[in-house]
């Protein structure tokens, strides 16, 4: 879901809400300094070459199952 939340006359913000938000915020907290956690899938449909990229299975707060994420150095 993405809509405005607040109310008319006072503070409006857009928010996201749902699952993909939410793994972004978490895999975005768990990422160290200059590094971009980031699904193979997100890679491949943003058109980014994967080969060689650290990999790191990772359990994210509220998954029962873990999740595999590349790591991009920035």
């Amino acid at each position: 879901f993405v809509g405005s939340v607040g109310r008319p006359g006072g503070n409006m913000e857009v928010a996201a809400l749902g699952d993909v938000p939410n793994t972004a915020a978490r895999l975005t907290a768990l990422a160290g300094t200059s590094e971009i956690l980031a699904s193979e899938e997100t890679l491949r449909l943003a058109g980014v070459d994967t080969e060689g990229l650290e990999r790191r299975q990772l359990t994210l707060k509220g998954r029962s199952e873990t999740i595999d994420a590349l790591v991009l150095h920035v």
